[in-house]
């Protein structure tokens, strides 16, 4: 049984092998250098958003940017965001206008790298849960 098992494997093997390899190039090896392979269309790599979450420190209505107080492996450091018109700002799934937003909020921030700023693709204001106690009154 083992025997007949190996016998179909390599079978099997050998078979796709044969089909496997091009039908032009199967006799004539010169003929698969001069072969030119497709080049690939190329794509528009979009830039990878990335994350920030920390505290406002301040915001700048005119300059439609945020300052925030980032918090990475035990060490603090301010970050400054752009947003443009395509920024979504929301609280609690509501979309809010970048003035709602005050100095202490606590944001999470994702957003992309263009001409060496960070431009906002999103800010959220995370909301204080309710503390059981009060869930409970």
């Amino acid at each position: 049984m083992k025997k007949l098992v190996l016998l179909l494997l390599c079978g099997l093997m050998m078979s796709s092998l044969c089909i496997a390899q091009p039908v032009e190039t199967a006799g004539n090896p010169a003929a698969a250098s001069e072969k030119k392979v497709p080049a690939k269309k190329a794509k528009k790599k979009k830039a990878a958003a990335k994350s920030l979450s920390g505290t406002v420190v301040s915001i700048d209505a005119e300059a439609k940017t945020i300052v925030l107080t980032v918090k990475k492996n035990k060490v603090e450091s301010q970050e400054t965001v752009s947003l443009d018109e395509n920024t979504k700002i929301k609280k609690a799934k509501n979309d809010i206008a970048l003035a709602d937003i005050v100095a202490g909020d606590k944001v999470n921030v994702r957003y992309t790298v263009k001409d060496g700023a960070k431009v906002a693709k999103s800010v959220t204001v995370r909301v204080k849960a309710a503390s059981k106690k009060a869930k409970k009154k």
